[in-house]
């Protein structure tokens, strides 16, 4: 998935992801975009054990949209 798209359903911002790594994020844009990724978790995979899953943030309906669609076939990763 290209950073942009990534950028555009976890924090509706295209140019988040190049933004967040030329400079350091904040605490509460961790937790939010966090919240945003355990939203759009696709169904059919696990949530990492050794990450404590917060509550999935309500998120716009576009974004969600987009989230599963291009979640639909992921699959789990091997090892």
């Amino acid at each position: 998935m290209p950073p942009s798209a990534l950028g555009r359903i976890v924090k509706n911002d295209a140019n988040w992801v190049s933004d967040y790594r030329n400079r350091d994020i904040r605490v509460s844009t961790y937790d939010t975009v966090l919240a945003r990724v355990s939203a759009i978790w696709p169904a059919h995979l696990a949530w990492p054990e050794d990450v404590p899953r917060p509550k999935p943030a309500e998120i716009e309906p576009v974004a969600a949209a987009q989230a599963a669609e291009r979640f639909s076939k992921a699959q789990p990763a091997k090892g």
